[in-house]
């Protein structure tokens, strides 16, 4: 298996930040799942996903956000990506029109702000829980 793809997680107040960069492909999207899932509490609001650093995706790290957006609304929870409209990633997800049924961001501002517009509880900012692997 290869290494995973370096992610680094932190809880601002409710919200969850999942920063990956790297490659994300079949050898580790699941594991790259499993890992952001494993910080998501019920008391968390939502999970934002930076893959502003992402410089390839396939299929697999379509998939990837597809269950993570899945999962968060199957327990009442807002899910958003950032992915900047110039990325390979980006082109590709709006292929298959990933656009249409995920919120994405040029910018994880754009993100923190539509989090804090929908989210009942206080603004998403810097100050929390993080870690790094």
């Amino acid at each position: 298996m290869r290494e995973f793809a370096p992610l680094s997680l932190r809880r601002s107040q409710d919200m969850v930040l999942a920063e990956v960069s790297g490659e994300i492909d079949l050898s580790n999207a699941e594991d790259l799942r499993d890992e952001i899932v494993r910080w998501i509490t019920n008391e968390d609001r939502g999970l934002l996903v930076d893959l502003t650093s992402v410089t390839y995706a396939d299929s697999a790290g379509m998939n990837l956000l597809f269950l993570l957006s899945r999962q968060l609304k199957d327990r009442g929870q807002i899910f958003g990506a950032v992915l900047p409209s110039d990325s390979q990633p980006r082109r590709a997800f709006d292929v298959v029109g990933m656009a249409d049924e995920i919120p994405m961001f040029e910018t994880l501002a754009e993100a923190r702000a539509w989090a804090q517009r929908d989210s009942p509880k206080s603004p998403v900012d810097d100050e929390g829980s993080s870690a790094e692997r």
